[in-house]
């Protein structure tokens, strides 16, 4: 364990044991490249305590420039090129050796009045005695740095928190994750990744500095440093990420390189939310004290953003249909500038194909109200399993339902009509032993052929289905 005290001790037993006029202990700024006296025990009235040299400077700066021990006996140079005299003293010897601690951590300089030479013990005994300071010196960084860091910065912590927790969306809490002060944790890289419903998978919703582009990213339990934290619901701590070949988030992922890394997942009530993963291009950049301030930042907001996701499937809940369960037009409204920027934006071309049925209301008025509604959800069922995926259904209105097609080609979408017409032209449904004759029309809008207004191209697509209806109407009546 360090004690301030020891330094100061072997200082003096070096001087007791050379017979020394002066002892000086010297700690090295490497970045710097300077010298600044620590420790000393002198005779002499004229020592300078607060004595800094550059390395390379004098007997003393020039051990600590080659690293390499230095012995003057019969000392023949002015004691004022030492640096470490206000006056000059008549020196016989002198010594200096330099402090290893991995790396250079400091020098030991002894001079003498008494003896014109060190002897090969004496010399000896003054490297033991170095050797000694340089693991105290260690232990003394170490401390000073541990006691730095546990100054835990909750008043920062607390007020970042509170700041995320004030935007009371989750999208946008997630994008302030990514902006934690550096007065709370420095890192190179971080990620936010949300949890589904289910906990079964995870997506990464917004990231910062990973040389990759990681939004969408799919992180699975168990795989990957992130992966372990939502597989396990602990906070991990992991080093030597490229010595190890870790993978952070998944397989064959071209990130920049790191050497550590942190993960902490963010849970409310055993309800794991989501997972914060930070990394550092520094070896040291990441101990165990940023993962406990990381953990904590994760522990401030987790109400917050429990609330939030509750909140916001609430608000998409309401916006869903009471009869079938799928996203009504409201939803579609509500979500539109979300549904253009992730989901039209991201083809090239979009069909929107509305099915109007024509006689629904009819049929609700004959048979009621339980028969009408499940014969809704076989209607949802049959458009379901008939349109490919990718694709969205929505109810978009008490007649009618819409649904965006992706990935067809002009050909397929034109079969898919078709086959939907024979379907409800050639097929009753059956509802309790009811067999129900449907009347349905549909219509089509292209994106971007017709537009690139989601609403826009929903309504011209419903409009098109009711013109049909009106013309299919009218061929009836001639």
């Amino acid at each position: 364990m360090f004690s301030p005290h020891v330094l100061a001790q072997l200082v003096e037993l070096t001087a007791n044991v050379t017979n020394a006029f002066t002892v000086a202990l010297f700690v090295t700024d490497l970045e710097q490249k300077k010298l600044t006296l620590k420790e000393s025990l002198s005779l002499s009235i004229n020592l300078q305590k607060n004595t800094e040299l550059n390395f390379g400077q004098g007997l003393i700066g020039q051990v600590a420039l080659t690293g390499k021990p230095l012995l003057e006996e019969f000392f023949q140079g002015n004691s004022l090129d030492l640096g470490i005299y206000s006056k000059k003293e008549d020196l016989k010897g002198f010594i200096a050796v330099p402090i290893f601690y991995d790396k250079l951590v400091g020098v030991l300089a002894v001079d003498s009045k008494e003896s014109y030479h060190f002897s090969t013990r004496s010399q000896k005994l003054v490297t033991g005695f170095a050797d000694q300071m340089a693991w105290h010196l260690h232990q003394e960084k170490l401390f000073t740095e541990n006691s730095e860091d546990n100054l835990f910065p909750y008043k920062e912590v607390i007020t970042y928190s509170q700041s995320i927790a004030d935007s009371l969306h989750p999208a946008a809490m997630a994008e302030q994750m990514v902006q934690i002060p550096s007065s709370i944790l420095e890192y190179d890289s971080m990620a936010v990744v949300w949890l589904d419903d289910e906990q079964t998978m995870g997506k990464v919703v917004h990231s910062v500095g990973w040389g990759e582009d990681l939004n969408n990213c799919e992180v699975f339990p168990g795989r990957g440093v992130a992966g372990s934290a939502i597989k396990n619901g602990i906070p991990l701590l992991i080093r030597d990420l490229e010595k190890n070949k870790s993978v952070l988030f998944r397989e064959k992922e071209k990130l920049n390189k790191f050497q550590c890394a942190i993960a902490a997942p963010i849970m409310f009530k055993n309800h794991l939310l989501a997972v914060l993963v930070c990394a550092s291009k520094n070896p040291e950049g990441l101990t165990k004290i940023h993962l406990d301030r990381l953990n904590m930042v994760g522990s401030f907001i987790a109400p917050a953003l429990f609330y939030a996701r509750e909140k916001r499937q609430w608000d998409y809940d309401k916006n869903l249909d009471q009869v079938t369960g799928i996203p009504n037009h409201r939803c579609l409204v509500a979500y539109r500038e979300n549904i253009e920027k992730e989901v039209i934006r991201g083809h090239k071309r979009i069909f929107f194909l509305s099915v109007f049925l024509r006689n629904l209301l009819t049929l609700y008025e004959t048979h009621g109200v339980v028969i009408g509604d499940q014969l809704l959800k076989q209607v949802v069922s049959l458009l379901s399993k008939t349109t490919p995926s990718p694709k969205f259904l929505f109810k978009y209105s008490d007649t009618s339902f819409l649904i965006m097609v992706m990935k067809m080609d002009q050909n397929e979408i034109e079969s898919l009509e078709t086959r939907l017409k024979q379907v409800f032209e050639k097929n009753p449904f059956f509802v309790n032993g009811v067999s129900l004759k449907l009347e349905a029309d549909l219509g089509l809008s292209i994106f971007p052929d017709d537009g690139n207004n989601l609403c826009e191209l929903a309504g011209l697509s419903w409009a098109r289905s009711s013109q049909n209806s009106t013309e299919s109407h009218a061929q009836k009546i001639i």
